[in-house]
């Protein structure tokens, strides 16, 4: 699934440090049991664990904060939730699995995870808290930690331990055939007066900020020199050193005034400009081409990159075979 959303074998092993939250009832405890979808808390059953929907919705969160995406997305998207749903059935294999593996896990290891996802939380007290709301016990709790440890092992061995050291000759390949990737984009070098407006500023004040606004420009394009008007006028941060931005590429300033600098030329000044800061004279001072980065300045990243791929590749292709051996059965409401 080509989405933002996408889950990674990295993103799966960071989040089965936390997945004492994805709580399914044991398989002993589902033995015998005919899974019934009529019961609108189960989502899926792989292999006779159940997965009910606070384990989704605690893994969709988990994948929210693991990729950044707060404030950007809710954990009730269906996407999120799909991916979610994914990645729990892909953990329950994964521990399923580790039951036909011999996988030791030292009692050292154990205590710095425990102690890793502790540190997650604000205190001890709310560490417990936490383990109170899931009703897990600290004994629950280190017998999970202890499974997600073999997992990753388990994936170490069996995917990890086959990637090979990427050839030089391999990186240099994707350095030729992806030149847009590895090219520094056109930059620009601006200076601006700004004049702030706040949130919450009446109309009185908008029009009051506009009118200084308007001066400053007259006097820019009347010939006043405009490293001085900076220095005299603009409220900005930048306003000791002439209003001077430095060099910064498209999309890195706010909508308003990058579409404003980037429809100049070279010595042009802006008429006036309004952002979510207020209001802006612009001067463009000049360009930057587009530069090719140096193979030997991103052949590491290129290797890392490829390995990582590989690294990906090879887990789909171990889940798959996970899937094939196993009876997964998922609610009509989430396929």
């Amino acid at each position: 699934m080509k989405t933002i959303y996408k889950l990674t074998f990295l993103l799966l092993i960071s989040v089965l440090t936390f997945s004492f939250f994805f709580c399914s009832k044991d398989k002993e405890e589902a033995a015998g049991k005919a899974t019934t979808f009529e019961d609108s808390t189960i989502v899926a059953d792989v292999n006779g664990e159940i997965i009910h929907t606070k384990d989704l919705d605690a893994a969709a969160k988990q994948i929210i904060v693991q990729t950044g995406l707060m404030n950007k997305v809710d954990y009730t998207d269906s996407l999120i939730q799909q991916q979610a749903l994914e990645l729990l059935i892909q953990n329950t294999l994964l521990r399923q699995e580790i039951e036909n593996h011999l996988i030791e896990v030292k009692d050292g290891e154990i205590d710095r995870a425990m102690e890793q996802v502790k540190q997650t939380f604000e205190s001890q007290e709310a560490f417990t808290s936490a383990l109170q709301q899931e009703n897990l016990t600290l004994k629950r709790f280190r017998e999970n930690i202890v499974k997600d440890l073999k997992v990753q092992k388990l994936l170490e061995r069996e995917i990890v331990s086959e990637i090979k050291e990427v050839p030089t000759e391999q990186a240099r390949e994707y350095y030729k055939e992806n030149p847009k990737q590895f090219t520094e984009p056109t930059n620009a070098r601006a200076r601006h007066v700004l004049i702030k407006v706040s949130r919450d500023a009446s109309d009185t004040e908008i029009s009051e900020a506009r009118k200084k606004a308007e001066l400053v420009l007259q006097k820019a394009k009347s010939g006043a020199d405009f490293a001085t008007l900076a220095r005299d006028y603009s409220e900005g941060p930048n306003a000791g050193k002439g209003g001077d931005l430095g060099f910064f590429a498209r999309g890195e300033m706010v909508k308003a005034f990058d579409q404003a600098v980037f429809s100049l030329q070279p010595g042009q000044i802006s008429n006036v400009v309004r952002s979510e800061l207020g209001f802006h004279v612009i001067k463009l001072e000049e360009y930057k081409d587009p530069e090719k980065i140096p193979f030997e300045k991103v052949e590491d990243k290129i290797k890392a990159f490829l390995a990582q791929k590989e690294s990906n590749e090879r887990f789909e292709e171990y889940i798959n075979q996970l899937k094939k051996k196993a009876e997964i059965q998922i609610s009509a409401n989430y396929k």
